[in-house]
């Protein structure tokens, strides 16, 4: 069975908590649920935004979260999201061979071979990053 792994943002400190960390209301293990239901139940969630681990390790064997910044997709820096129940990235493709127009499509993450992906920040760290 699959673990499941957060880091949390804390935003009213403005910094990334990891494992072991502590935000001033207990000690965050990204490996205990136990933990983030104990923070969700006495109200401290309002500073916090949690991130879910992918279950994937980038090229430097880095693991890729919810909210990162990850380039290697068509020469863009995109953000890791949840969405319709899988982790992927919204990449901007042409709609048509006839425009130039661009979309965002939904891609899951698991479609890529993460020996090509490169975590290279987060959105709340680095927003500078994400191509636009």
């Amino acid at each position: 069975m699959r673990e499941v792994e957060f880091r949390a943002w804390d935003k009213r400190r403005n910094w990334m908590l990891y494992d072991g960390d502590s935000c001033g209301y207990v000690e965050v293990e990204k490996h205990e649920v136990d933990v983030i239901n104990l923070i969700l139940s006495k109200g401290y969630h309002e500073d916090l935004t949690f991130l879910q681990f992918t279950g994937l390790l980038d090229k430097d064997d880095c693991g890729i979260y919810e909210g990162d910044i990850i380039s290697g997709i068509s020469n863009q820096n995109l953000e890791v999201v949840f969405h319709q129940g899988s982790f992927g990235v919204f990449v901007k493709m042409r709609v048509s061979f006839h425009t130039e127009e661009l979309k965002p499509l939904f891609t899951a993450l698991h479609c890529y071979d993460s020996e090509d992906l490169e975590v290279i920040g987060n959105v709340f760290e680095n927003p500078g990053l994400l191509n636009y």
